[in-house]
């Protein structure tokens, strides 16, 4: 567990799920014991900027409005700024992957839309 997910019993069986999931796949594709550690610490912390998320949001059953969907989604970019914004990410390069975990390939993600 992180100590970013605790404000919700969903993020933290989230989080618990992706640690297990990419420590498979790094097992599967035989990254090595550093890049399986970065992997690891990595997917403990890709969603602290959840701490900025209403809790009626994050627990919330079934589909969320257009409003409530742009504010989950805003969960990145508020990551972006608790870890300290650019700066942050031009000095630890790991940090990056949590700002851009819900990038797409084809440029479809969000926040960045990233082409």
């Amino acid at each position: 567990m992180s100590i970013f997910t605790v404000k919700s019993r969903f993020t933290i069986n989230h989080t618990e799920r992706i640690v297990y999931l990419l420590k498979l796949l790094a097992e599967k594709a035989h990254l090595g014991e550093e890049r399986m550690m970065e992997v690891l610490f990595t997917s403990k912390i890709h969603d602290p900027g959840k701490m900025a998320t209403p809790i009626s949001i994050l627990e919330k059953p079934g589909k969320l409005s257009s409003e409530e969907q742009y504010i989950m989604q805003k969960h990145v970019f508020d990551y972006f700024l608790i870890v300290g914004g650019r700066e942050a990410l031009e000095k630890h390069r790991l940090l990056e992957w949590g700002v851009d975990h819900h990038e797409r390939f084809d440029g479809s993600g969000h926040p960045w839309e990233k082409r």
